[in-house]
């Protein structure tokens, strides 16, 4: 698809789209046709992202700001593996801290600490098994921890089983198939 051909379709053909009423995140994304964002490309679907970002910005950020999971009076709890987020552009960005806490041996979580992200459709906190991948579709395994409850503060993501294997958190768009932050484990 051209750029220009995309254009046309953004300013033509665009539907709003409610993510779901229930979620922190909720807003009315414009977005094309379900039909034209199939056809795009991997890098038509970036610049989609960032001009979602751009038109955002004058979005109040939501703001979640979760406790500490606490653990037992005896249990001192310290986090296997960290990392920090990182956008994939300029627009498309984001900073704060990744905990990975496994707590039992089929139970842990994922705490997202100061983080500050740009709004998007459908975004989602992933663990993936690559480390820096360079498009949705290199993501490999997931494990996937729920919606992402706001684009700032502290939130804990529960799962079950272990976080071993995955090498990196991301924040991804479902509805775009783009990834918007990534953070590699150490």
């Amino acid at each position: 698809m051209t750029r220009a051909l995309l254009l046309a379709v953004l300013f033509a053909g665009l539907a709003a789209v409610d993510t779901g009423a229930k979620n922190a995140l909720a807003q009315n994304f414009v977005l094309p046709d379900p039909a034209v964002l199939a056809a795009m490309n991997k890098d038509e679907r970036v610049e989609l992202a960032g001009k979602i970002a751009m038109d955002t910005q004058g979005w109040p950020p939501t703001e979640l700001r979760e406790p500490m999971v606490m653990g037992d009076v005896m249990e001192e709890l310290l986090p296997e593996r960290s990392g920090q987020w990182k956008g994939i552009s300029e627009v498309i960005s984001a900073t704060g801290t990744v905990l990975v806490y496994q707590r039992e041996r089929n139970a842990g979580f994922v705490r997202l600490e100061d983080l500050e992200t740009v709004h998007g459709p459908g975004l989602r906190v992933l663990l993936i098994e690559t480390r820096y991948p360079v498009a949705f579709s290199a993501i490999g395994k997931t494990l996937d921890l729920g919606k992402l409850k706001s684009t700032r503060g502290n939130h804990n993501y529960h799962y079950a089983g272990t976080a071993r294997g995955y090498r990196a958190a991301a924040v991804v768009s479902m509805t775009l198939q783009v990834i918007y932050a990534v953070a590699s484990l150490q």
